[in-house]
């Protein structure tokens, strides 16, 4: 999936490129050109989120997430390039459209916080801003379909929006504070908690013989230590 992904990443971004230079020599740029550069914009986004995915996907961390951002993506793809076609599109589809990217950014957004290691007393900020990371999609989604008239929703969404940001920037500096904690626990309990192959969740201790049940990769453990680093 990665390769394919990372393929038609890379294609889009050159056609983009191509797009680009042809408008700045021919000096002309119609409505035909510009689709196609709207559309090839949205399949760079589109690879740049299923790319964020497939990670957690690949590892089977928090299962839904990693699915359901590259469902809405591939979703969502589908509705942006009928909405950059259609001279006239209808506002459900405009709408559907935008729903779909919020499902698809969340899906994102919590694959890559899954792939932060966190102490035990840590992983409560991981569950924060999964879940006010769904709130804010929730409403962000119900304003564009409701429309409510009233000024505390707006604010309500954005403190809702607050707590989301100041969650997901507590991630990635607890996962920095648990590498020392992290590394003792694994080197006292189990110094391989992945396949070096594929990456499959395993446990196994040293000198021990196994074989992964995601790729069926078989090797022995044999446990060096822990280097020392300077302080």
């Amino acid at each position: 999936m990665k390769r394919a992904l990372f393929v038609l990443l890379v294609g889009s971004v050159a056609v983009n490129a191509a797009l680009g230079i042809y408008a700045l020599l021919a000096g002309e740029f119609g409505d035909l050109e510009a689709n196609i550069l709207y559309t090839s914009l949205s399949v760079s986004a589109a690879g740049v989120l299923a790319l964020a995915c497939a990670p957690a996907w690949e590892r089977r961390l928090v299962p839904p997430l990693p699915r359901v951002g590259v469902a809405a993506t591939i979703a969502g793809l589908a509705f942006a390039v009928a909405v950059i076609w259609l001279s006239n599109p209808p506002e459900w589809l405009e709408k559907s459209t935008f729903t779909l990217v919020v499902a698809a950014v969340l899906g994102a957004h919590g694959s890559l916080l899954a792939l932060a290691g966190l102490a035990g007393r840590f992983r409560w900020a991981f569950g924060a801003s999964i879940a006010t990371g769904l709130a804010l999609g929730a409403m962000i989604v119900s304003a564009l379909w409701v429309e409510p008239d009233s000024d505390w929703y707006g604010r309500a969404l954005g403190v809702v929006a607050v707590l989301f940001a100041a969650f997901t920037v507590l991630v990635p500096i607890f996962h920095r504070a648990s590498r020392a904690e992290l590394a003792a626990l694994g080197a006292a309990e189990s110094p391989v908690r992945h396949c070096p192959s594929c990456g499959h969740p395993l446990a196994a201790a040293a000198e021990e013989e196994v074989v992964c049940p995601g790729c069926g990769a078989r090797f022995t453990v044999r446990f060096l230590g822990v280097a020392a680093r300077a302080a």
